[in-house]
């Protein structure tokens, strides 16, 4: 048993790095992109109210949700496996 948390605990914080790595890619490659379409339309606001609006819809948007099931799914296989192992 404790094994089953010692790599609990390792994958979690191995999830947690991959996380924080691949939520900032992509929130990265947004914000980008917004500061992309801003230089090539005529808006009439500030180049930051425009992002930070952009970006306060991304994470409303389904892609931040997708990326946290880096964390659901590998838990989720953990947990069918050890039921698995247990009463099978």
């Amino acid at each position: 048993m404790i094994g089953w948390i010692r790599n609990f605990v390792l994958i979690f914080a191995v999830l947690s790095v991959v996380y924080v790595i691949v939520s900032r890619h992509y929130a990265s490659k947004q914000r980008q992109a917004l500061k992309d379409e801003f230089k090539a339309s005529n808006i009439d606001e500030d180049e930051d109210v425009f992002v930070a609006r952009g970006m306060g819809a991304y994470r409303r948007s389904l892609k931040p949700k997708l990326i946290f099931c880096i964390f659901l799914v590998p838990f989720f296989l953990m947990g069918l496996l050890i039921y698995l192992a247990a009463y099978a």
